[in-house]
């Protein structure tokens, strides 16, 4: 091999070099972002399962506030005991509110598309389906689902059946895991 040839070759095998650790570089610049990601994303679905416990706390409290005011209205004056009514009627609303707004709209904020997939891959799914689609995908347990909805256990695993049905899902896969996909 004559001398321009040489140093042709050698530029080229520079170049090539030089290509691959800078390719090699973006690769791993690129996995450190998707690490990143995905730790905000799971500090995000986190942060979203622990204001779903801390309103299920706020209604129990609330719970256990009515049923005090229920033990010692035996005997009370009618001026007094119009005022508990009063407070016992306000308990009520708050622990009914529909905090499914809220929820909603925190949700969104971390997985954005979550509801407008799962409702045009299935339009058939209702308002109360996708929130308990919701709480799967957030790896709430049954209980903790049943808690949040003021309703029994046996109530959520009879939505979460029916759920399957509409989501074509056989019994022996996880929700969760279809949902993830979401």
């Amino acid at each position: 091999m004559n001398f321009p040839q040489k140093t042709f070759f050698s530029k080229r095998m520079k170049k090539k070099a030089l290509y691959t650790n800078t390719s090699s570089l973006e690769l791993q610049i690129l996995n450190k972002k998707c690490r990143d990601m995905t730790s905000k994303l799971l500090q995000a679905e986190q942060e979203i399962a622990s204001q779903a416990l801390l309103i299920m706390e706020y209604q129990e409290l609330f719970k256990a506030i009515d049923s005090d005011l229920v033990s010692i209205t035996d005997g009370l004056p009618a001026g007094i005991l119009k005022q508990v009514k009063r407070i016992r009627h306000k308990i009520k609303i708050i622990t009914e509110q529909d905090d499914s707004k809220n929820f909603k709209t925190f949700y969104k904020l971390v997985h954005p598309q979550f509801f407008t997939r799962l409702s045009i891959n299935f339009p058939c799914l209702s308002t109360n389906e996708l929130k308990h689609c919701a709480f799967i995908k957030i790896n709430l347990s049954n209980k903790e689902i049943a808690q949040l909805l003021n309703i029994e256990t046996k109530s959520v695993n009879m939505a979460h059946y029916r759920l399957r049905k509409k989501l074509n899902v056989s019994s022996n896969v996880k929700l969760l895991d279809v949902l993830k996909n979401f």
